[in-house]
């Protein structure tokens, strides 16, 4: 059997691919093959080829690509449709401090999301995914999701949305974003629905609070994978270590599908941390902690005009979970990044294990460039969830799509 073909525009390092590459049918078969990844990162398109050598990644800058020309470098004739066309296109302009903004898909910040739309328009695809922050949905009081709509539908599109939560999808980390799917009208008679997460939703940190420090014969199980769970396995490093090897077995289900058979550990080296910020600020951190618990002459903002946010120099906790992974996580002072027991920031691996890479997908550059790839990316385990509930649907109500079912 075929599979169903797609373009990932503003790809990155490949998440949204990885997922769909992972998505399999209900008989378990693949259901999704990549034809083609665009991005301007030279270091995320070196990363994904490093990764998948076969891969048709063209470094471009989206914004003065024509379709003919996008069309030509997936290898589609004038004439042949599309199956799906992915993608996260960046966009600055849903601060919540610029409600000024009317005319919103005009927006100079936000062209890229509007060029992604204009592929839609001229490609028409089968089925569009865009993935963004939460704000893209609900920015001045939903308008940029109204245009957004009112767009698809001109296309010929029945479009929905919603925001998702990582950790409902077995994710350990906290992270929502916004997603928007549209099926061409017509193919779907039914409304579109999301898919649904294994996890339940949150408790409140009350309620966790009393479960991790009440009763210490009470049996608790966090409705979601914790950070040991998650990163627990991997062999502790002082700051400007690296580990190459495992150091154990994986003792949690999340460890052993991440590892999957990799014997080899890449991109666990900690960052070299000067010893007197150590020893005057990390070591002062317990777990689970941050400087907003210190008391008022440990605090690192102490005599600051503009205190550090909450999150600012927090260690993880263990049985707690990630916080959104960005691209600085190994600044200490840019949010909860700090290992959960040894005296250090989170390495690029821990920080992928967080956003559910495989063991076996490593990233390349700058330790920067590492950190954007990993910080940016959609996290796989949702993207393959999206792509396993809605190429399911297109196997169900598209059968002139390129993927051609055995009978």
């Amino acid at each position: 059997m075929s599979r169903f073909k797609f373009i990932d525009l503003f790809a990155g390092v490949g998440g949204l691919t990885e997922g769909f590459r992972a998505a399999l049918s209900t008989d378990g078969q693949p259901l999704f093959e990549p034809l083609l990844l665009v991005d301007s990162d030279a270091a995320a398109r070196d990363t994904q080829l490093r990764n998948h050598p076969g891969t048709r990644y063209e470094p471009a800058d989206l914004a003065t690509m024509e379709v003919a020309q996008l069309r030509k470098l997936a290898g589609l004739t004038p004439t042949e449709s599309l199956d799906a066309l992915i993608g996260g296109p960046p966009c600055q302009g849903f601060s919540r401090l610029n409600k000024g903004t009317r005319r919103m898909l005009e927006d100079s910040r936000n062209a890229l999301l509007g060029r992604f739309l204009e592929f839609a328009r001229e490609l028409q695809p089968r089925m569009i995914l865009i993935e963004n922050v939460p704000n893209l949905l609900d920015f001045d009081g939903g308008r940029y999701r109204s245009a957004a709509f009112e767009f698809l539908d001109s296309a010929g599109y029945q479009p929905a949305a919603q925001v998702l939560t990582a950790n409902e999808f077995g994710l350990p980390q906290l992270r929502k974003r916004a997603f928007i799917v549209a099926f061409q009208r017509g193919l779907i008679a039914d409304e579109l629905t999301f898919p649904r997460g294994k996890f339940p939703p949150l408790l409140t940190a009350r309620e966790v609070n009393a479960a991790v420090h009440g009763d210490e014969d009470a049996f608790f199980s966090p409705p979601f994978v914790s950070v040991e769970e998650a990163i627990g396995d991997l062999p502790s490093l002082d700051p400007g270590a690296e580990a190459i090897g495992y150091a154990g077995a994986p003792f949690s289900d999340y460890q052993a599908a991440r590892r999957r058979g990799c014997r080899a550990l890449s991109n666990h080296a900690a960052r070299d941390h000067d010893r007197e910020f150590i020893e005057k600020k990390i070591k002062k951190i317990k777990e689970g902690g941050s400087n907003q618990d210190l008391d008022g002459r440990s605090r690192f903002d102490r005599g600051r005009e503009i205190k550090y946010l909450s999150q600012a120099y927090g260690r993880l906790h263990r049985h707690g979970i990630a916080q959104t992974i960005t691209a600085h996580f190994a600044n200490p002072g840019s949010g909860r990044f700090l290992h959960y027991r040894d005296h250090r920031s989170i390495t690029v691996r821990e920080a992928a294990r967080f956003q559910g890479f495989d063991d076996s997908f490593a990233f390349y550059g700058k330790h920067q460039e590492q950190q954007r790839q990993v910080g940016n990316a959609v996290p796989p385990l949702l993207a393959r969830a999206l792509a396993e509930h809605f190429g399911r649907l297109l196997a169900m109500h598209a059968p002139n799509a390129s993927r051609e079912i055995a009978a």
